[in-house]
């Protein structure tokens, strides 16, 4: 099955909940995106990545997470790589 990959522009939101979601690079090795959550959303169900190698920023807020049955609260500016 062929998969459409997201292009650079490209904008999803939820109308429910609020997440939106925008690509600013797209290519085959790397999928830059800005995530925007509304304040307490953005919730998962615990998770591993098996094929991806992912990174973020926190770019402002306070958002919390648990990473190997850690947990972790950070502030603006944090960098992570899972």
């Amino acid at each position: 099955m062929l998969r459409r990959m997201i292009q650079a522009g490209e904008t999803f939101e939820n109308p429910r909940t609020g997440p939106r979601l925008e690509a600013r690079e797209s290519t085959p090795q790397r999928v830059v995106f800005d995530r925007r959550y509304p304040p307490n959303t953005g919730r998962a169900d615990p998770h591993v990545h098996f094929d991806i190698t992912q990174s973020w920023e926190i770019l402002s807020g306070e958002p919390g997470w648990s990473s190997m049955a850690r947990r972790v609260r950070s502030r603006r500016a944090r960098r992570s790589r899972s």
